[in-house]
């Protein structure tokens, strides 16, 4: 996250007006705050902010001084600016919004409305959850029928195919609202090679893609011809393991 740190406060620097260290702040959201962001995976930021702490047009000038360098960098990005009321309401009424803000980090600026906002929405969510389960379960369900099941299919969809990454994301929803718990050890395993395969796919495919079809599955093996070994996290973005980098050996 430290680029990203810099990517604040160089915006803070650029604009001609003084941004209060407190009322507004920068956070990841999704497989970003999770640390699981793939080679290609787009950037989910946010700023977060207090009404009346800044104008319309001071927080746009803002905004752009964040969002312009990552877009002129060629990164995808995810990006929204909302108050803490705006972050709730659509995790109140939007299931894949609040399943991706379960997992918010700050960044830079106001670190404690980032925190409080995450913290909120984690609470609204626990108080929710016993009514909101059918849903959850209804959109599995769906993905199941437009998916399939990863295990059987020639050419998976390693996020949205059952038992691919977006249901290790409603395990984790399901833990944190106390409704269940979650398995560990060999689960934790298997979920980080998925992130490796998920990786290498990005890498054969030179883009964010998460289907393994047929032309990518040879160098998608090659990548993953050795033993799975840990990614670093430190920076935010998964760095490839070992076994998911051009030219490893099969």
């Amino acid at each position: 996250m430290d680029c990203l740190r810099r990517l604040w406060s160089d915006a803070v620097a650029a604009v001609p007006f003084d941004v209060p260290s407190t009322g507004i702040g920068f956070g990841a959201v999704g497989s970003l705050a999770r640390g699981q962001i793939g080679p290609s995976s787009d950037l989910d930021l946010v700023i977060i902010y207090e009404p009346h702490t800044i104008n319309d047009q001071q927080l746009n000038e803002l905004a752009n001084k964040l969002w312009y360098p990552l877009w002129d960098s060629g990164l995808d990005l995810d990006q929204s600016v909302r108050t803490r009321q705006q972050c709730e309401a659509v995790t109140d009424s939007d299931l894949p919004a609040a399943m991706g803000w379960l997992d918010v980090k700050p960044i830079a600026g106001d670190m404690a409305l980032i925190s409080a906002t995450a913290t909120s929405i984690l609470e609204r969510w626990r108080r929710a959850a016993r009514k909101r389960l059918p849903e959850l379960l209804n959109s599995a369900r769906k993905r199941l029928d437009e998916f399939g099941r990863l295990a059987y299919l020639n050419q998976p969809d390693i996020k949205e195919a059952r038992g691919g990454l977006r249901d290790s994301v409603l395990v984790s929803a399901l833990t944190v609202s106390w409704l269940a718990d979650r398995p560990h050890g060999r689960y934790d395993d298997e979920v980080e090679a998925l992130l490796d395969v998920r990786d290498c796919i990005h890498l054969a495919a030179g883009k964010d893609a998460n289907r393994l079809l047929a032309p990518y599955q040879a160098q998608v093996a090659a990548m993953r011809g050795r033993p799975a070994r840990r990614c670093r996290r430190g920076s935010g973005r998964r760095v490839p393991s070992r076994t998911c980098r051009p030219g490893s050996p099969a």
